[in-house]
C-alpha cells in the first residue's frame, strides 16, 4: 500500500503524486486491514531514501501487474470467480468490460508517459500509407508491421542508436497514421542518420486548423504562402521537412521543443475508441534502448506532505515547479481518489525540455 509515488527521470527531473486515498497493492488483498493501516505508517514523515524501512522501490521495467503471476490453471477460488462471472447479466458484463477498458486505457498512457519523459526527444514524426493495391491502410496490423519495419531498416542502415516511441491514430475515413517522438536519427548528415528535407507549401487555398477560409463572397482566400517552405506556425514557426528515406506514403518530421509538451500531446492519442479496435494488441510501440523513470512508493501521513516536498527540494537539488501543480478528481461507482501531482525541475540548470 502506498498513497506517495515519486519518479525520477533521466533528464533530472522529478514528479511527485499524492493519492488522498492509497492505492493497494496486489499483496495487500491478503493482508488484514489493521497490518497496512496501523499508526506505525504514519508516526513520522517516511523519506524517500535508500534506508527508509517502508519505502517501496520497485523494478522500473517491471509493472505493478506483471509482478504477481496468475496460474494457468485455476485455483478452488478462482474457478468460483468464473462460475460467479458466468452468471453475471448482460449489464454486469458491459460494466465489467468498461472497467477493464479503463484500466487498459490508463495504463497505455501510463507507459507512454513513462518512456516520453524519460528520455530526450529530437523530433516529432508522423507517417501516412499511400493507398496501394499491395497493402491494406485499413488494417491495423499490416500498419504496425510496416511501420516497425521501417523503423528496423533505419535502424540497421543508418542510425544503430535511434530511439523511438509510436503511437497510432485512426483518420475518420478508417486509414490508419502513426506519430512518433524519435531521437538519435541526424540532420540533414545522409551518411550519419535520415536526410531531412525542408516541406513546400502546395495548398492553393487558405486553412486554418484544417479547414478552409472564406471571405466574405463565400469564396475561398488564396493561401499567400503558397510554394514556401512549411512552418508549425506562420511566418516564423519551426520548419516543417519531409523524411526522404520513408517511400510508403507521405512523412512529416517537426523539432521538439518542448518534451513536456510532446508528450502531453501524443498521450491524447490514445482513447476508448483506440483501445476498443486495438484490444489485445499492442497500441504503443517503443525501442528497446529506451529509458524509464525510477519509481519509489511510500505510505506516508498526508499532514507530512510539506515536510515530504522540502526533502525531495533538498535531497535531490531540484526545486518544486508552482505552475505544474494539478489535482484530478476520481469519482466513478464504490471508488473515490483525489490525485494531487507536483512537478521538480532542477536547480542549478533549468531545463527547458522536461
Amino acid at each position: 500500500m502506498y498513497n506517495f509515488k515519486l519518479k525520477e527521470y533521466n533528464n533530472g527531473t522529478l514528479q511527485l503524486t499524492f493519492y488522498s486515498s492509497p492505492i493497494r497493492l496486489k499483496e495487500d488483498r491478503y493482508k488484514p486491514s489493521q497490518d497496512v493501516q496501523g499508526d506505525k505508517y504514519f508516526d513520522e514523515p517516511s523519506r524517500f531514501g535508500e534506508n527508509c524501512d517502508n519505502l517501496y522501490t520497485l523494478n522500473p521495467f517491471v509493472s505493478l501487474e506483471d509482478r504477481y503471476k496468475v496460474s494457468i490453471i485455476p485455483t478452488e477460488k478462482e474457478g468460483a470467480e468464473l462460475d460467479e462471472l458466468i452468471c453475471l447479466t448482460e449489464e454486469e458484463l458491459a460494466d465489467k468490460k468498461d472497467k477493464s477498458l479503463r484500466s487498459s486505457i490508463n495504463r497505455s498512457k501510463r507507459m507512454i508517459y513513462d518512456y516520453g519523459r524519460s528520455n530526450v526527444w529530437d523530433w516529432f514524426f508522423t507517417f501516412t500509407f499511400a493507398p496501394v493495391k499491395t497493402f491494406d491502410r485499413f488494417n491495423y496490423e499490416e500498419c504496425k508491421t510496416k511501420v516497425t519495419e521501417w523503423f528496423h531498416n533505419v535502424k540497421k542502415r543508418y542510425c544503430k542508436n535511434i530511439k523511438y516511441l509510436i503511437v497510432p491514430e485512426q483518420h475518420e475515413s478508417g486509414a490508419w497514421h502513426f506519430h512518433a517522438l524519435v531521437s538519435n536519427c541526424g540532420f540533414e548528415d545522409h551518411e550519419n542518420g535520415l536526410t531531412f528535407v525542408k516541406a513546400v507549401n502546395n495548398q492553393p487555398w487558405l486553412k486554418i486548423d484544417g479547414e478552409y477560409v472564406y471571405d466574405a463572397k463565400g469564396q475561398h482566400v488564396p493561401n499567400k504562402y503558397k510554394g514556401e517552405f512549411l512552418r508549425t506556425s506562420y511566418p516564423d514557426g519551426n520548419f516543417i521537412y519531409n523524411i526522404k528515406e520513408f517511400k510508403s506514403g507521405f512523412s512529416t518530421a517537426t523539432r521538439v521543443t518542448d518534451t513536456r509538451k510532446a508528450v502531453t500531446y501524443i498521450v491524447k492519442y490514445i482513447t476508448k475508441e483506440l483501445c476498443e479496435i486495438t484490444m489485445g494488441k499492442r497500441r504503443y510501440l517503443p525501442s528497446c534502448n529506451l529509458e524509464l523513470p525510477k519509481k519509489s512508493y511510500v505510505m506516508c501521513g498526508a499532514d507530512h506532505l510539506d515536510t515530504i516536498l522540502t526533502e525531495i527540494e533538498y535531497n535531490h537539488n531540484v526545486e518544486l515547479s508552482i505552475d505544474c501543480i494539478k489535482t484530478y478528481i476520481v469519482d466513478v461507482p464504490n471508488y473515490y481518489n483525489a490525485i494531487t501531482v507536483f512537478e521538480f525541475n532542477p536547480k542549478e540548470k533549468q531545463v527547458q525540455n522536461t
